[in-house]
């Protein structure tokens, strides 16, 4: 198992091994209550006949003359251990056993019956242990992800004055045009820059700036660079613009890294296209989905593969 997964894989183990242990427990308890509570019918019912029968006939015979001193009307137990003390004959001591074992019989219910409501608390103290112990779980979780966010690498990309500097043309109505790129770590901690992709856009004027959207197969120019913290790195790249009057050219792509915990994430990159800006020609898109920090999805751009 790896190590970013023991935390959440074990919570859940844990909290599953736990709730099948409780119920497992807690039906046990139920059936041998259930048990104990049909037993300590049958055996109060036993002891009571055994009783009645000894006090019958001790009525019939007479009792001793310390039994009718000390009269207990009433109660069984008194009854039957008078006729333990005072056998008349072979059928009173049979009676006589008879009752001793139902006396040791509900004696046993009692223990059990005690011993189960022992093990029922003790389910209950395992279930709130458990809920205390998941609780602990997430919020060490959150922690850690949070601290993780705080230092975790920041990768983005801009480009270098003047911008989109032209070259030579590609071919009829297409102009070629280099542009610097400064790709930065603004994070606490180091990053696998691996891929990097741009290119240019023709907008008709009425069209809506809708955002580029990249396939999920789509991979980019690969690079192998390891980043440091507050440290950056120049790349450059050359994209073909076909312009017709009229039209709003913009630059669009992205910068993919992986941050020292394995999370793999994307850096977007939009600009508008200005030809009479001497200074900077390429100015910030500000219309939301140009220019972002994301997760990648599974499967998308270049990179090992996520550990989340």
């Amino acid at each position: 198992m790896s190590k970013r997964h023991w935390l959440p894989d074990s919570t859940l183990h844990g909290f599953l091994v736990g709730i099948v242990f409780a119920v497992s427990v807690f039906w046990i308890g139920l059936v041998i209550g259930s048990e104990l509570v049909g037993s300590s019918h049958g055996q109060n019912a036993a002891k009571q006949d055994s009783a009645n029968t000894a006090a019958k006939q001790s009525k019939a015979q007479g009792p001793p003359p310390t039994a009718i001193a000390n009269p207990e009307k009433g109660n069984p137990g008194r009854a039957g251990q008078a006729l333990c003390d005072y056998p008349q004959g072979a059928k009173d001591k049979d009676l006589c056993q008879q009752w001793r074992m139902a006396e040791a019989a509900e004696e046993q219910a009692y223990w059990v019956e005690a011993q189960f409501w022992l093990i029922l608390a003790e389910v209950i103290a395992v279930v709130v242990a458990l809920g205390a112990a998941i609780s602990a779980a997430i919020y060490a979780r959150r922690s850690v992800e949070t601290s993780r966010q705080e230092v975790r690498a920041y990768v983005d990309m801009s480009h270098r004055p003047n911008g989109l500097v032209s070259t030579e043309g590609i071919e009829d109505g297409v102009d070629a045009y280099g542009i610097k790129i400064k790709v930065a770590n603004h994070g606490g901690t180091p990053a696998d820059v691996t891929a990097i992709f741009l290119v240019a856009y023709s907008i008709l004027g009425e069209q809506e700036r809708v955002p580029p959207s990249f396939p999920v197969n789509h991979r980019g120019e690969p690079v192998n660079y390891y980043l440091m913290p507050n440290a950056h790195f120049d790349y450059t790249v050359t994209i073909g613009i076909r312009r017709r009057p009229g039209d709003e050219v913009r630059v669009a792509g992205y910068v993919d890294y992986t941050d020292a915990f394995g999370k793999n994430h994307r850096c977007g990159y939009g600009r508008v296209y200005t030809p009479g800006d001497t200074k900077n020609n390429l100015h910030f898109a500000t219309e939301p989905g140009w220019n972002y920090d994301r997760r990648r999805r599974r499967g998308e751009g270049r990179g090992p593969k996520d550990t989340s």
